[in-house]
């Protein structure tokens, strides 16, 4: 049975392993994060040399990502905002309730 679950987790991480020892492999070096961030809705890409660019997702394959969680009353737990980082460019997301707060807060 323990041969048959590590084969099945083996199995089933394969893909994340290899994208790992990728950026391990490759000795990746993450570029310097922004100056300023953006705080809208969604992804925002922070490439090295070029304006910020809103994307539906982060590009690269390989990632070191962080996320913060919220606990909203009538909502539970909720990602709230997450950093990505990969050896072409930083990612941020924001989620509507965060940027809407933050925009509230700044005027």
């Amino acid at each position: 049975i323990a041969r048959f679950f590590e084969e099945a987790g083996t199995r089933q991480s394969d893909g994340y392993h290899r994208l790992a020892l990728g950026l391990i492999e490759s000795k990746a070096v993450v570029p310097p994060s922004p100056d300023a961030w953006l705080l809208q809705r969604g992804w925002t890409r922070y490439a090295a040399g070029q304006p910020p660019e809103r994307v539906a997702f982060p590009r690269e394959p390989g990632l070191v990502f962080d996320v913060e969680t919220s606990v909203m009353a009538d909502s539970g737990r909720l990602p709230v905002l997450a950093v990505a980082a990969s050896p072409e460019a930083w990612y941020l997301w924001c989620c509507e309730a965060m940027c809407s707060a933050e925009a509230a807060e700044a005027t």
